[in-house]
């Protein structure tokens, strides 16, 4: 069989079924499926108001039951730099009293304790227009006096 002979039975086939008039009582059994099922809802959007109705209790209630909260406090942003703050150098004659630990706040503590153990390096900071000094690294050049090129111990 080639495929000329193939398609020729394949278009009658198919040409043989479009031609089938539907079955007998097609018509009445669509009918009868169709009062059976009863008429269709009159206020098919009281659904959705009813859900509607929900949702804005449900946003009403959240949004009082949020309102007695106190306000959130202000965001803390961590900036790429630390901040250092401005700390006056104060002269051995014009220093304050001592200073009561307890109403120090723990990063106020943390810069007391900076200050008192590197006081230069506390100084040095507080001047945020004046650049850091770092040293110039050396480093010199590994030297192997015992190996030569193409000896193996």
């Amino acid at each position: 069989m080639n495929s000329d002979e193939l398609d020729t039975i394949l278009d009658d086939a198919l040409a043989s079924y479009t031609l089938q008039e539907p079955r007998a009582g097609l018509g009445a059994r669509i009918m009868a499926r169709v009062r059976a099922e009863g008429p269709a809802p009159r206020w098919p959007w009281l659904q959705f108001a009813a859900a509607a109705l929900v949702l804005a209790g449900l946003t009403a209630t959240v949004v009082m039951w949020q309102g007695d909260a106190p306000p959130p406090g202000p965001v803390r942003v961590q900036t790429a730099e630390p901040q250092v703050p401005n700390v006056p150098v104060v002269r051995a004659a014009e220093r304050p009293r001592a200073v009561q630990r307890d109403a120090l706040t723990p990063e106020q503590r943390a810069l007391l304790m900076f200050a008192q153990q590197a006081p230069e390096a506390a100084r040095q900071l507080a001047q945020p227009d004046k650049p850091l000094e770092i040293e110039a690294i050396n480093i010199q050049a590994i030297q192997i006096d015992s190996l030569e090129i193409g000896e193996i111990k």
